[in-house]
């Protein structure tokens, strides 16, 4: 029978612990393993102390014809109380010496645990876990040492822990399916995920026959779906293919096991859902009549067609940027499924594109002569620009980065930017000191002012020397307006920008660029700006092929000066836009007709 009792923490000294391969890895981080402390500590002090503080249940099997026990729930709290007996070990007398193990199935993690090194932490994703939790243990207590001017916490902190510290354990009997039981127990826990939970219901006991569960098959099945669940989960953790699928802005979140959004995509999840939707709809699959064991082999071969599925589009570079470009205008997956999948029928790769264009179309169906700085629509065509550059050069392997292009909290994604400028005079005050140390640097190469020397004026045109001369001449804390505003008329003059009618917010003005760089130019001029862009290619970073095709005047029809932008590069590039796009976009009619 299932037993329920009280056990001190002591009382866990010397348990052998087993941790089966349905359950998710140590996954506690600092806020669980601080919180877990700061409670303890404060019962500790409590005036006066209750007799005992209680933790959560921990639920556990004892494996047949051994001294280990099954570990059904409670593992996280109990790697970590393993690991505080740990740094409590010269403190335990003795005749208590020994702390047990805990053995998990998938991973040598009872070896990581007996000697934990930060060698080892990105050998996977327990041991970097378990790593972290055992540092924030150190650093807890070094804490309470450093707040309280306790010299010795972990002395006055071993006593209560051991005797008065008690979780509640439930065992289970030996007959007892472990996975019905996690999965009953867990449902409605916030810390395991829909895909833990469908994990179970392929892993579960009950799927097999008694003759399957005494021999290997249940053995090897296990380990196979592991094992390929583990290759799915390693490639969604790849940026450039979970970017390409994804967006960050869609309203799920998945910090968690990406793999969970495979299973969302698969049961047609909505937004509006309930948080446990997808693991209800996919235990559905598991059901089958006169109580016949499911067909684990075929419903997880569909989980793997589909996964095969994204993963072929992402090989293949044409459908990587169409899919990829719709995905990123908010496509569905699903919906492009049903183009590859016309009444249930896989169509041919031909009509597939076919149907791709078609899609692409609906967000490109725009007048470029009609576009203006501000629309929506200019981010969609230079992104198209880009992508179907790529896919007509047959010879190339260049893919355009959808992990760079999307906003995360890492990137910046990407920005439209002008190429020649607005108007300098809309520079503001706080951007000015950088203005002028950018042009210092265009014409001299020097990064600092104090390396620009009598020297190095010496060696500049006649035309250049008055410019350095001019802005050296700033005091960069306290710029003078009116000379200011002076010089950046006669620079822009020069530089033929001087000028600007409407077309410099047309799309034959406007590029597409990391937000990094884009931000950082404040509102320069075309040479500084394709200075800028030189620079950051030479340091590694992604420059669109077209923007950087842009600045390098490969457009231009007619051999032009490449520190000008002028109104005929402007014209070339947008011809080049169209020409690119001619099978995208409705008929281009001029602003004349």
């Amino acid at each position: 029978m299932s037993s329920l009792e009280l056990k001190s923490i002591s009382e866990l000294l010397g348990k052998e612990f087993y941790i089966p391969s349905y359950q998710r890895g140590y996954r506690w981080e600092e806020p669980q393993v601080n919180a877990l402390l700061d409670d303890i500590w404060e019962y500790i002090h409590l005036s006066p102390r209750p007799s005992i503080y209680c933790l959560q249940p921990i639920v556990v099997k004892k494996i047949k014809d051994t001294e280990m026990y099954e570990v059904i729930d409670g593992q996280q709290r109990l790697t970590t109380i393993f690991l505080l007996l740990k740094s409590f070990a010269i403190y335990i007398e003795d005749d208590v010496k020994n702390l047990g193990c805990i053995d998990y199935e998938t991973r040598d993690t009872r070896g990581y645990l007996d000697e934990i090194t930060e060698a080892g932490k990105n050998d996977n994703i327990d041991f970097f876990h378990i790593y972290n939790a055992n540092d924030t243990i150190k650093k807890w207590f070094k804490n309470i040492a450093k707040t309280t001017n306790n010299k010795s916490p972990k002395s006055s902190f071993i006593t209560p822990l051991l005797l008065n510290v008690k979780v509640i354990w439930y065992e289970v009997e030996e007959t007892t399916n472990s996975i019905d039981i996690f999965t009953r127990l867990n449902i409605g826990k916030i810390p395991l995920t829909n895909a833990e939970l469908i994990k179970a219901l392929f892993l579960r006991k009950s799927n097999f026959t008694e003759e399957e569960q005494k021999g290997d098959v249940m053995f090897m099945k296990h380990l196979k779906i592991a094992s390929e669940w583990n290759a799915i989960e390693n490639k969604l953790q790849s940026d450039d293919f979970w970017y390409f699928l994804y967006n960050p802005d869609e309203k799920m979140d998945y910090d968690k096991p990406r793999i969970e959004y495979l299973f969302d995509l698969i049961i047609n999840k909505k937004d509006t859902i309930d948080n446990q939707y997808t693991f209800t709809e996919f235990e559905k699959k598991f059901k089958t009549e006169n109580n016949k064991k499911p067909d684990i082999d075929k419903l997880w071969l569909e989980v793997k067609q589909y996964f095969q599925t994204l993963e072929d589009w992402f090989q293949n570079s044409e459908l990587y940027h169409l899919i990829g470009f719709l995905i990123a205008n908010g496509v569905k997956i699903n919906t492009i499924l049903e183009d590859l999948r016309k009444n249930k029928k896989l169509v041919s790769k031909s009509d597939f594109k076919t149907e791709l264009d078609k899609r692409i179309r609906t967000k490109v169906a725009v007048q470029l002569s009609e576009l203006v700085y501000g629309n929506k629509a200019i981010k969609d065509v230079l992104l198209l620009f880009n992508i179907i550059t790529l896919n007509n050069n047959k010879k190339s392997n260049a893919r355009f980065p959808f992990d760079l292009y999307k906003k995360t909290e890492e990137r910046t994604g990407f920005d439209v930017e002008h190429i020649r400028s607005q108007t300098p005079l809309e520079i503001k005050e706080q951007k000015r000191a950088k203005w002028i140390t950018n042009l210092l640097k265009f014409y001299t190469g020097k990064e600092e002012q104090s390396e620009i020397t009598e020297k190095v004026i010496n060696t500049l045109s006649k035309k250049e020397k008055p410019y350095v001369e001019t802005l050296l001449s700033f005091d960069l804390e306290n710029i003078d307006s009116k000379k200011f505003e002076e010089i950046c008329k006669d620079i822009t003059k020069k530089f033929g920008e001087d000028k600007v009618g409407e077309e410099v917010h047309g799309i034959g003005n406007l590029a597409l660029l990391n937000a990094n760089i884009n931000r950082g130019y404040g509102n320069a001029i075309f040479p500084l700006k394709r200075q800028r862009l030189l620079e950051e290619e030479k340091k590694g970073t992604y420059i669109p092929l077209c923007t950087k095709n842009a600045f390098m005047k490969s457009y231009t029809s007619k051999s032009s000066e490449v520190m000008y932008w002028k109104k005929q590069d402007a014209t070339d590039y947008l011809e080049a836009i169209k020409t690119t796009l001619i099978n995208y976009l409705p008929t281009q009619t001029s602003k004349n007709d």
